[in-house]
């Protein structure tokens, strides 16, 4: 699935509030920085449960959980 196609995804996710696949558009934000869409996903999803202040923060990495 090509990140063109996960955005439009994400963005349901936004509008709807459901966060369950936050990981993989942070990722995608990561590795794709120069992308207009990813970065514009992140800032909406991020003003969509009101974490604005951090739409526009480099992400350095991420932790998963330890099983």
């Amino acid at each position: 699935m090509d990140f063109t196609t996960l955005s439009r995804k994400y963005i349901a996710y936004a509008v709807n509030y459901i966060c369950e696949d936050v990981t993989n558009l942070a990722d995608l934000r990561h590795t794709n920085s120069g992308s207009r869409v990813v970065g514009d996903d992140w800032a909406n999803l991020l003003t969509a449960v009101s974490l604005p202040e951090f739409a526009f923060a480099r992400i350095v990495g991420r932790y998963g959980l330890l099983q």
